[in-house]
């Protein structure tokens, strides 16, 4: 429940902290020239609708950019190696990835032992989050939205690699 909060908690920081940029480096600046400039009569609540509104322009633009960031850059990239190594074509990641030769030896012990295929594949599902989170650098939020994305297009027959 609380992993999901933290996508919440990182929109409310981002968008106080535009808030504070437009406040301090848009509002402020207008008030004071418009205090210089003595104006009468000049209503207040205008330069503070203006502040909302590059507030929202902000985060719009945020939003926009790391959404595409992630579609167009990294998700791509992500799916095709989260794929490769979470799907049973274990030799073609083995041939890209030396490090998780391990994997070979111990999966005729893993089938053997192991009364569900379930336990195998989650285990192979953490190295493969392993070797993506190392890869790309990804944080937890990304990592989980990554899940998320990843999930819907393999249920969608969507293919981003």
């Amino acid at each position: 429940m609380f992993e999901g909060m933290s996508i919440y908690i990182r929109t409310t920081k981002n968008i106080l902290g535009y808030f504070i940029i437009a406040l301090v480096f848009i509002t402020l600046p207008l008030a004071f020239i418009l205090d210089k400039l003595d104006i009468k009569n000049f209503n207040y609540r205008w330069l503070y609708l203006l502040a909302v509104v590059i507030l929202l322009l902000f985060s719009l633009l945020r939003i926009i950019t790391e959404n595409a960031y992630f579609r167009l850059y990294k998700y791509p990239k992500l799916f095709k190696l989260y794929d490769e190594l979470t799907k049973d074509n274990l030799n073609l990641a083995i041939q890209k990835y030396p490090s998780i030769q391990y994997l070979k030896k111990d999966r005729a012990l893993w089938e053997e032992t192991v009364e569900k295929q379930g336990e195998y594949q989650s285990k192979l599902n953490l190295i493969a989050k392993e070797k993506v989170v190392n890869e790309f650098g990804l944080s937890e939020v990304d990592w989980n939205r990554f899940q998320i994305q990843f999930m819907r297009n393999k249920k969608h027959g969507v293919n981003l690699g």
